[in-house]
């Protein structure tokens, strides 16, 4: 994420926002957060000179000597820090305020957002969480957005992202209600994101009597099924949520990985490769699988070169993606689901 600071938090006379601020700050030598590299400038000024930051009460009555002039002493570095955020972070990242005005972040919020993980909730922990990793695996070498995909990549291996095994509909929805009324109330829609399969038979429905409790939940009030403006997230929702378009997991992986995998006979060969890109979409793969099997299939999204067999399944039904310099892109549905990953990290 990448944090800007209202000018005036530095100036309210209140110990517990200073001792918040300090904390922010150290934090940001540690790589938690980004810092707006315009912000920086607006609060201290011109690295090269004696900052007014200095000057003003959080400096004067929580800085020791000693942390001032630790200070003093990487202001180069922090500016440096900053000066390589992309045009591209700017627009795929969540950009927070810092402040205590309404629609600011407070400093003990923005605190716990930097010092707790972010959260996939998913309905099974192992199986779902290979198939992000393996997105992101593949995907960090991306040649158009591999900056942010490596930071995904960098949360996963530092475990500042992280999956929540959560169950079915039901399960999720009491999961939710936790971390919403519970230690995130205030941060929840920064740090976390709902991912769940769609369950469908065809690109014209979705398994409404399996997620009505829970997307009804997230909405805030009823979902109506049969308009597909309502499958995918919007602003106004609860939380980040993703619903896979394809029916499961296995369904993004090619025909031939999968009779290879499953060790099917030659009849049921022969149906699966005879499917057209739409109908792999929802067949029913599981009805080949016992649970061994179903708990090995997605390890095999772990694999190198996966990237161009996810393209090529998802040719067939692009998403809209906005680009930084205005204009759309046809992408993917996987990177669409990155893409969302990085707005909680």
């Amino acid at each position: 994420m990448i944090f800007k600071f209202n000018p005036k938090v530095f100036d309210i006379d209140d110990s517990l926002v200073g001792r918040d601020i300090l904390a922010l700050i150290l934090n940001f030598f540690k790589d938690l957060y980004l810092w707006d590299e315009e912000n920086l400038y607006e609060i201290f000024g011109d690295p090269t000179s004696e900052s007014l930051f200095f000057e003003t009460r959080f400096a004067e009555t929580i800085l020791t000597a000693d942390m001032r002039n630790q200070i003093r002493g990487h202001l180069k570095e922090l500016f440096l820090k900053s000066a390589y955020i992309t045009s591209a972070q700017k627009f795929y990242l969540t950009t927070i305020c810092i402040g205590v005005e309404a629609d600011e972040v407070r400093p003990a919020d923005a605190l716990k957002i930097t010092n707790t993980s972010s959260l996939v909730l998913v309905e099974n922990g192992t199986n779902d969480w290979n198939f992000i990793k393996g997105l992101v695996k593949n995907y960090k070498k991306h040649p158009k957005r591999k900056e942010i995909y490596k930071l995904i990549s960098k949360a996963l291996d530092e475990h500042t992202l992280i999956e929540n095994h959560a169950g079915g509909s039901g399960e999720m929805v009491k999961r939710l209600k936790a971390i919403v009324e519970g230690d995130l109330a205030e941060v929840f829609k920064f740090k976390v994101l709902v991912l769940f399969d769609s369950d469908r038979n065809d690109d014209k429905s979705i398994n409404f009597e399996k997620w009505r409790t829970l997307l009804e939940y997230i909405k805030g009030s009823t979902f109506n099924e049969n308009n597909s403006a309502e499958w995918i997230w919007k602003e106004s929702d609860l939380l980040r949520w993703h619903m896979l378009y394809k029916r499961e997991l296995e369904n993004y992986l090619s025909s031939e990985m999968l009779i290879e995998a499953l060790d099917v006979n030659t009849a049921i060969s022969a149906t699966i490769l005879g499917l057209g890109p739409r109908d792999l979409d929802f067949y029913r793969f599981s009805q080949h699988m016992d649970q061994g099997m179903k708990n090995q299939i997605p390890t095999l999204f772990m694999n190198d070169g996966l990237r161009e067999v996810l393209e090529n399944r998802c040719s067939h039904h692009r998403v809209p993606l906005d680009l930084p310099n205005g204009i759309l892109e046809e992408v993917s549905e996987v990177e669409k689901l990155l893409l969302n990953i990085a707005k909680i990290i």
